[in-house]
């Protein structure tokens, strides 16, 4: 899974609220990182392999 956040609204200790939500229902072993993070190889990974699975509207 790949996302984003709202970066103009604090997160806090939300963020480890939905890391441990995403492994429940996902049923397996989740990392976040943050934005801007991952090193080259890495990012080049998850572009390539995202897949869009919710989009916010206006």
């Amino acid at each position: 899974y790949y996302g984003s956040l709202d970066k103009s609204k604090p997160i806090g200790l939300k963020f480890f609220g939905m890391w441990s939500d995403l492994e429940e229902l996902l049923g397996r072993k989740v990392d976040l990182v943050s934005e801007g993070t991952l090193l080259p190889f890495a990012q080049e990974s998850v572009e390539r392999d995202k897949i869009l699975v919710y989009e916010r509207t206006k």
